[in-house]
C-alpha cells in the first residue's frame, strides 16, 4: 500500500486552521484537541459546529472543487495531520466512478445545507 503524504502541525489556541473562502490545499485530521467551525454570515462569525479528536475536515472543498465554506479555529492547543490534496484525490480516484459521483454530489449538497443552517442560527 502506498504511503500517505502528510505532515503533523501544532496549532495554538485561537489560530486559524482553515480560513473561509480560500482554496484548499489539505485535508485535516484532528489528532488532539478541539476546534470550532465558524461561518461568516452578514459580516459576523457564527458558530455552526465543533470538532474533536479523530474528526476529519476540509475534504468537502476538494470533492466539490470549491473554496472553503467555513473557517476552523483551534479551541485550545491542537495537533492536526495535514494530508495533501494530491494524496487525498489519488485515494478518491481509486474508488468506483459511481461512488466518486455520489461523494461529489454529497459535498455539493452539504455545502448548501451548511449555508442554510448558518443563516438559521445567526
Amino acid at each position: 500500500m502506498k504511503r500517505i503524504v502528510s505532515r503533523i502541525n501544532k496549532v495554538k489556541d485561537g489560530e486559524v486552521i482553515i480560513k473561509e473562502d480560500t482554496w484548499p490545499y489539505y485535508v485535516y485530521v484532528l489528532k488532539d484537541g478541539k476546534a470550532r467551525v465558524l461561518k461568516n454570515v452578514d459580516g459576523r462569525q457564527v458558530l455552526i459546529g465543533a470538532l474533536t479528536k479523530g474528526d476529519i475536515f476540509g475534504e468537502m472543498a476538494f470533492l466539490g472543487k470549491t473554496k472553503r465554506t467555513v473557517s476552523v479555529i483551534a479551541d485550545g492547543d491542537v495537533i492536526v495531520e495535514m494530508i495533501t490534496r494530491d494524496t487525498f484525490m489519488n485515494f478518491v480516484d481509486k474508488v468506483p466512478r459511481n461512488v466518486q459521483t455520489r461523494l461529489c454530489t454529497m459535498a455539493s449538497d452539504l455545502a448548501g445545507i451548511t449555508e442554510i443552517y448558518s443563516r438559521l442560527v445567526a
